[in-house]
């Protein structure tokens, strides 16, 4: 089934100009970004204050408190979001 309306000759003529100019970008190179992730500096940061020994401020939970410290670090891609459970008695977790 084929529309004549004035809107879809108007949609078709935008479709085949964005086709045009797409074809024309085929042989173009895209310059490569050197991705960062900030939230990696943060995970060495903790994982070395984990194995070195570094002393956390004493919780406000009672001393026999059994649930382990929990992180959450942000990343760029608000989809993901990374959890880091610590056992302050055993290290990493």
């Amino acid at each position: 089934m084929k529309c004549d309306c004035e809107e879809c000759r108007a949609l078709a003529g935008e479709i085949s100009a964005n086709a045009e100019a797409l074809s024309e970008l085929r042989g173009e190179v895209l310059p490569r970004r050197k991705t960062v992730y900030p939230w990696v500096a943060v995970a060495a940061a903790l994982l070395l204050a984990v194995l070195t020994g570094v002393k956390n401020p004493p919780p406000s939970a009672p001393v026999g408190h059994s649930e382990p410290l929990k992180i959450k670090m942000l990343t760029p891609d608000p989809d993901v979001v990374i959890y880091w459970l610590v056992d302050s008695e055993k290290g990493e977790r």
